[in-house]
């Protein structure tokens, strides 16, 4: 009877240690039935990038809506009007991991008749977040996409978030639900910091792991991300539509649990509506 006993609670220890997250040796996890890496599935596991800067910047092209991530304060969110591919000339902003490589206060859109932009933040070649002089582009901000590739904000939150953007800022975009996310990094770690075509292969390969449920013997290198890696290209990730049942995401390289939700600010801009341009973006 004691041995029975014995054996009986050394089962149960043995089984809380290797489904338990912290007894995990696979970061990636193994579970197949309830769909850790598929939309329909309750659990997600994302893979994770890091960044020095401290902020970074997060476009959700399902709800027309953006956030400006900071270490130590609340997110920003901002409203925005994405690319149209229906238009003439329109493409869709692209899902990926970018960052921000130009900056100008004021500049000209020379594939749209030299139209001002204005706080212009460039992530993907001719793509980036800017305002215009105009304002009946209001309408759309928040509601669909409206420009020709281009990130359409506000002129009052363009401002806003210019001054805390830099070159090498992380822009994270996705259609829901992110296959990867951005954290920033901790002193106290070490990281790595690879070309960007040992980069591309990286992340590859780690989707490949989430697609497949591989279970990883090692733990995967914390890897650092800025304009000195990642080219105006970007970085390709996995994208999933945002699920209709409560979810919850499972970080791939900390395992922590991140019950995320993003309240979305009611919009305070009071701007009149004037006479349409031509849009300024590609």
């Amino acid at each position: 009877m004691f041995r029975s006993t014995v054996r009986f609670f050394l089962c149960v220890f043995l089984f809380c240690i290797l489904f338990s997250n912290d007894g995990l040796s696979n970061p990636l996890g193994n579970d197949k039935t309830g769909g850790n890496n598929s939309p329909s599935g309750n659990n997600i596991i994302q893979d994770t990038i890091y960044t020095q800067r401290k902020t970074y910047l997060e476009i959700d092209l399902s709800k027309q809506i953006a956030y400006l991530h900071f270490t130590d304060k609340e997110d920003y969110t901002f409203k925005v009007s994405t690319g149209n591919p229906a238009i003439e000339k329109g493409v869709k902003t692209p899902i990926g991991l970018f960052v921000i490589q130009s900056k100008a206060t004021f500049c000209r859109s020379k594939q749209f008749d030299n139209v001002p932009l204005l706080n212009w933040m460039g992530f993907n070649n001719g793509i980036g977040f800017h305002a215009l002089e105009t304002s009946s582009y209001y309408r759309s901000l928040g509601r669909r996409p409206s420009s020709h590739g281009c990130v359409r904000v506000s002129r009052e939150d363009s401002k806003e978030v210019f001054k805390y953007v830099v070159k090498g800022t992380p822009v994270l975009i996705h259609d829901g639900i992110p296959g990867l996310v951005v954290k920033f990094a901790s002193q106290n770690e070490n990281y790595e910091k690879p070309d960007y075509n040992s980069l591309l292969s990286i992340i590859k390969n780690r989707s490949t792991y989430l697609k497949d449920s591989t279970i990883a013997k090692n733990s995967l290198p914390k890897i650092i991300i800025d304009d000195s890696n990642i080219q105006t290209e970007g970085v390709p990730i996995e994208s999933y539509a945002a699920l209709k049942s409560k979810a919850h995401t499972k970080s791939l390289l900390n395992k922590d649990l991140m019950k995320k939700t993003k309240k979305v600010k009611k919009s305070t801009d009071s701007t009149k509506v004037s006479t349409s341009s031509v849009p300024a973006i590609k």
